[in-house]
């Protein structure tokens, strides 16, 4: 898994980052997604404040309306 997300960040970069930087930043995907569990179960019953954690996006709405009819199922980082 952590050689998938050095890929995946190294990718994204644009290929630009050595790998002494690609541990540091797969440290900080990996504490992000602990972050982003911990809120989702925390307050999983309080849909009010999980919201407030989302930022809106028309693409990515566009993306999940598509993929529940079925059309498409891209997730796409471009509002990241």
């Amino acid at each position: 898994m952590i050689q998938a997300v050095r890929a995946n960040q190294w990718w994204l970069a644009r290929r630009t980052f050595l790998l002494h930087s690609s541990n540091q930043v797969t440290q900080e995907v990996f504490r992000q997604t602990a972050r982003s569990f911990y809120h989702l179960f925390h307050y999983l019953g309080d849909s009010k404040i999980l919201n407030d954690f989302i930022a809106p996006c028309p693409v990515i709405d566009e993306l999940i309306e598509s993929s529940q009819k079925k059309e498409r199922g891209v997730l796409s980082p471009e509002c990241i």
